[in-house]
């Protein structure tokens, strides 16, 4: 008869039972909603002042910097220097949406139709790109993004797609500020309820 497993201890910060995933932190294991929360926390750090990201918790509740929290991993992207969840290869959110969008929205050249890049640019510097990764992952988003890309003058058919897509922002723009949110800060369960 083999030994009961040890079960995991609850989460740290929320008190709730840790899942499949988790990750070990100073101040104990963090179930995975709390690690993604703690690293995309930005501001100013309580132990040095540096405007960073904060991922840490200070004995007073204040938040900390990987330097000042002691015992965290180096979030930094390779490729850009900004500190955040990194994702494949190591590079961070903004640097994978800059290469998904890359992709999508070649014109055929190998670069960025000249017309989508203002919106290619804006859209990569999301403050918590996750939700931008979600987004193009949608079959639907994916195949708007390539037909915008499609070399040659917009068609009435694009352009009325665009709008739907537009106005659907709209919508949903009007709907979070309803519930008293900004879209900077827009989480998950904010776009599942929506």
């Amino acid at each position: 008869m083999s030994a009961a497993r040890p079960a995991k201890p609850p989460c740290a910060r929320c008190g709730r039972a840790i899942g499949r995933s988790w990750a070990h932190r100073p101040e104990g294991y963090l179930c995975a909603t709390c690690r993604t929360h703690a690293l995309e926390a930005y501001g100013p750090c309580a132990g040095c002042g540096a405007s960073r990201l904060t991922p840490g918790i200070a004995p007073d509740g204040g938040r900390l910097c990987t330097g000042c929290a002691g015992g965290l991993s180096d979030f930094t992207c390779p490729a850009c220097g900004r500190e955040g969840i990194r994702y494949r290869r190591d590079a961070c959110g903004n640097c994978v949406l800059a290469e998904r969008l890359a992709v999508l929205l070649d014109d055929g050249t190998g670069r960025i139709r000249p017309e989508l890049a203002p919106f290619a640019a804006a859209f990569c510097q999301m403050k918590r790109p996750r939700g931008g990764i979600t987004w193009t992952r949608r079959p639907h988003v994916q195949k708007m993004l390539r037909t915008l890309a499609d070399p040659g003058p917009v068609t009435g058919k694009q352009t009325q797609q665009a709008r739907g897509e537009v106005s659907q922002a709209i919508a949903f723009l009007t709907w979070l500020h309803g519930r008293g949110r900004a879209l900077a800060d827009c989480r998950q369960a904010d776009v599942d309820a929506w």
